[in-house]
C-alpha cells in the first residue's frame, strides 16, 4: 500500500463529513472470524470496477479542499476517480486485481497504483498488498501479467489482511502484526481498513513506534467511492 507515493504527508484524522461509512477499530474487532477461502468469488464479483469520491469530495466544505501540508493537522480530502480490474499475474500467489487511481478525475495524474492478491491461508481468505516499484502502463495486459515479484514491494503473511463478512459488506483491515521498514529507514506501523459494499471506503496511515504520525490518506475518516458508471 505505501501511501507516501500520494504525495500526502503527517494529519490527523477527524470526522467532518455525515454520511462516511464507520469503521472504528473498536467494530473492526468485533467482527466476525474471516470468511472461508471459498468466498474469492464473491470478492472477485464485487470489487472490480471503476470508483469515484467525486459525490463526496463536492460534498465537502471548501476549506477541506486544500493540499496537506508537512506537520499540518489539518482534516482535508481530495477527489479520486478509481479502477480496479482482474489481471494475470503469475509471479503473484492468489487471485490479483490491480488498481490504478488518479486524482482530480479519470484523466488527471496517477496516485498510486497496487496490486491487491486474494489467497487461502489455512481456511481463511486474506488479501496481501503489493506496491510497484515504478509505474506501468495500466492498460497494457502483457506489462502487468509480466510483473515479476523483483518489480514489486511486499510484507508477508504479518501484513495480509482477513476478508470478513459483516452484514452486507466485505471488510479487510492490516493487522497490528504489520510493521514494515519506511522509505527513511524507520520502523513503521501500517494501519489500513477497506469496505467493499455497494461502493468502497479506504483509509490508511502509518505510524512511528513513538506514536508520531507519518502519513494519513485521506485527512478525514475515509474515502468514500462509488461506482462509476462506463
Amino acid at each position: 500500500m505505501q501511501a507516501i507515493d500520494l504525495k500526502v504527508r503527517p494529519i490527523l484524522v477527524a470526522s467532518v463529513l455525515a454520511g462516511v461509512f464507520s469503521l472504528s477499530g473498536c467494530e473492526i474487532a468485533k467482527a466476525p472470524a474471516p470468511i472461508a477461502s471459498s468466498g474469492l468469488e464473491v470478492v472477485m464479483e464485487r470489487l472490480p470496477g471503476t470508483y469515484s469520491n467525486q459525490v463526496q469530495y463536492q460534498a465537502a466544505p471548501d476549506d477541506l479542499k486544500v493540499e496537506p501540508q508537512i506537520g499540518s493537522e489539518a482534516p482535508w480530502i481530495d477527489y479520486q476517480f478509481a479502477e480496479f480490474k482482474r489481471v494475470d499475474v503469475p509471479a503473484v500467489s492468489g487471485e490479483v486485481v490491480a488498481l490504478q487511481w488518479r486524482r482530480q478525475g479519470r484523466e488527471g495524474p496517477i496516485s498510486r497504483q497496487r496490486l491487491w492478491a486474494f489467497r487461502s491461508l489455512g481456511d481463511a481468505l486474506v488479501m496481501d498488498f503489493y506496491s510497484l516499484k515504478s509505474e506501468i502502463d495500466f492498460t497494457d495486459e502483457a506489462a502487468i501479467s509480466s510483473l515479476a515479484l523483483e518489480d514489486l514491494i511486499s510484507y508477508g503473511d504479518k501484513c495480509a489482511l482477513p476478508v470478513r463478512s459483516v452484514e452486507d459488506e466485505l471488510r479487510m483491515a492490516i493487522p497490528e502484526t504489520c510493521q514494515i521498514v519506511s522509505r527513511s529507514g524507520r520502523n513503521m506501523t501500517l494501519s489500513a481498513e477497506i469496505t467493499i459494499g455497494e461502493g468502497l471506503t479506504y483509509k490508511e496511515s502509518g505510524w512511528f513506534p513513538s506514536g508520531d504520525l507519518v502519513f494519513m490518506v485521506p485527512g478525514i475518516e475515509a474515502y468514500a467511492f462509488e461506482r462509476v458508471e462506463e
